[in-house]
């Protein structure tokens, strides 16, 4: 009996020990898992921030992409009536040109200048609005 009491014993440590050994590996996995929500606590935070950055620059961009469109079509209109010699014709009431603005330009012009009767003036007139 007295060989069952310390073989009873000796197996009671070992499972203590193993008790203790799985205790400390408990408390190890829950320590990484707290160190891992604590991560992801952090990142997502991040991420949030990352949302609302990334939603202000998509924003900023639109508005400056407009920007830009409106920005090249006001250079090309500039480089384009630089290149020409513009007239502007004052006090000519709306809507007496009927359909076609350059002729009836034209014929102001040739009305306008008899003396030059050798100029075409529907060659010379090449925009009119």
């Amino acid at each position: 009996m007295v060989h069952n009491h310390e073989q009873a014993q000796k197996e009671s440590r070992k499972v203590k020990l193993a008790n203790r050994q799985l205790q400390l590996s408990i408390k190890k996995v829950v320590k990484s898992c707290q160190d891992i929500g604590t991560r992801i606590a952090s990142m997502e935070t991040r991420f949030e921030e990352l949302e609302t950055e990334v939603r202000v620059a998509t924003a900023q961009t639109a508005s400056q992409g407009q920007q830009i469109s409106d920005i090249q079509w006001k250079l090309e209109d500039a480089e384009n009536r630089q290149r020409r010699n513009n007239l502007r014709i004052l006090g000519i009431a709306e809507d007496l040109e009927g359909q076609d603005t350059r002729t009836y330009i034209a014929s102001l012009f040739k009305k306008a200048f008899p003396d030059l009767m050798g100029w075409d003036w529907e060659k010379e007139v090449q925009r009119a609005h």
